[in-house]
């Protein structure tokens, strides 16, 4: 019985991979929601959920924006309700919970991460299913537990379609990252909060992934002058583009806020700009770090669906890049504060750099953002950045036991002039700025103007 026993271990996979569940919600007649749900234990096809403790669509949408308005105003109180119509939407079916807890089950059993892939209509698809409720976990009455935020579960969402071969081989270090900053000069008045201080957030990123660029797992270029000519040149001038691509700047659901040659607000349509991205043969993810780059470009119930192209009208600039030009896309659903954007990009690299899978990348930044001090906690700032999948596995880029080749950094050297300052005292700015117009004027036997700040 023995070596029967261990013959029977030896069929479980060894490789790294995921236990795929997938999850469908559609819409049916009279705005009911209907669940389907798939893995290779079972199918549970067309279930309508009339369910007195599911909201209709009209109220389940509204709750959208108390989401968004909760995260922009870090609210401390989470929107629990919607919390429990997404579980109960979805877990309050029996046979829905009785396929994922099962699936959940084969997933450990042969020590694989289960892969939880959303795909939902286009009304549906506004909802933040990142709040979907960890059924495993509902005993615990006083705590929030959140499936995406579980050790041995990943929720992502599953785009419409690819137009595009995907890769799958692993990467060579480093991996190539092209960083866009855009703050444009505006238009108008009304543009005046676009600009943010880009030198500050060009210094932060740097300083976040300057160790894994000194441990040769990354190499970095950012581009802070984002016109579309630029952008093909940055790219033309990389060996087969670029692996990974990050933006950080103001967009809408439907296009990027770039710059023209004089600096000023260049919008460009999510089309427009995944033609640039196809550019990059080897592009394995990319980061949409703008305002609401995960959300509907419009409000999904004023929106005629049964039109030719009525759904295309609400899909967001995600799930648009991974149709046309990326086959893992990370997109966000509120606008997110600089700082959590920061925390987020610092442990979501740390993981693609050491050989985590994509997902686990992602839940190594939800958890340190949720475990921050002064973003964490029972804020959802975690909730906010949204993953993209288009039926590519989002595995490891890197082997784990890759190495990156450190660079040879040149020599520093100090210049040493003989220079002593008369005057060491600080008096006031303006004392200062005289004493300056006084050096740059030549009424001062000094010849060298120090500014710091």
């Amino acid at each position: 019985m023995a070596a029967t026993h261990q013959e029977r271990g030896a069929e479980k996979p060894t490789l790294p991979g995921f236990e795929l569940f997938d999850l469908s919600v559609s819409l049916g007649p009279g705005f009911v929601p209907w669940i389907s749900a798939a893995s290779r234990l079972g199918h549970v096809h067309g279930i309508p959920r009339h369910d007195p403790e599911v909201p209709p669509l009209a109220d389940l949408l509204d709750s959208v924006y108390d989401f968004v308005d909760a995260v922009k105003f870090a609210e401390r109180d989470s929107p629990s309700d919607l919390r429990r119509a997404l579980g109960q939407l979805v877990f309050g079916e029996p046979a829905v919970m009785e396929l994922f807890q099962a699936t959940r089950g084969v997933a450990a059993d042969h020590s694989r991460e289960m892969l939880v892939r959303i795909l939902a209509s286009p009304h549906l698809a506004a909802l933040p299913w990142e709040l979907l409720p960890d059924p495993g976990k509902s005993h615990y009455q006083n705590e929030d537990t959140f499936l995406a935020l579980a050790p041995d579960v990943s929720v992502v969402r599953l785009a419409r379609g690819r137009t595009y071969p995907i890769r799958g081989d692993r990467l060579e270090p480093p991996l190539n990252l092209l960083v866009v900053l855009s703050s444009p000069s505006g238009l108008g008045p009304a543009d005046e909060s676009l600009s943010f201080d880009i030198y500050e957030e060009k210094r932060s990123l740097l300083a976040e992934l300057e160790p894994l660029v000194d441990a040769g797992l990354l190499r970095v270029d950012i581009e802070d002058k984002p016109t579309l000519q630029n952008l093909r040149r940055r790219i033309g001038a990389q060996r087969r583009g670029y692996h990974l691509f990050h933006y950080i700047g103001h967009a809408e659901p439907d296009r990027l806020i770039l710059e023209d040659e004089a600096g000023r607000r260049d919008d460009q349509s999510a089309s427009r700009f995944m033609e640039v991205l196809r550019l990059c043969p080897d592009l394995r993810l990319a980061v949409f770090a703008g305002c609401e780059t995960a959300r509907a470009s419009g409000d999904p119930l004023t929106v005629d669906v049964a039109a030719s192209n009525g759904w295309r009208n609400i899909l967001s600039l995600a799930d648009r890049c991974v149709q046309e030009s990326c086959p893992v896309v990370v997109g966000m659903q509120a606008v997110l504060a600089f700082r959590t954007e920061r925390l987020f990009t610092r442990y979501f690299y740390q993981g693609i750099a050491s050989g985590y899978s994509v997902t686990g990348a992602m839940r190594l930044a939800r958890t340190a953002t949720r475990g921050d001090r002064h973003v964490g906690g029972d804020l959802l700032d975690w909730s906010v950045p949204v993953l993209f999948v288009g039926g590519a596995e989002p595995g490891p880029l890197l082997d784990r036991a890759s190495r990156g080749v450190p660079s040879d950094r040149p020599a520093r050297h100090v210049l040493r002039i003989g220079l002593r300052q008369r005057e060491t005292r600080f008096f006031a700015r303006d004392v200062a700025l005289r004493q300056a117009i006084d050096v740059l004027s030549g009424k001062t036997p000094e010849r060298v103007l120090a500014l710091t700040g």
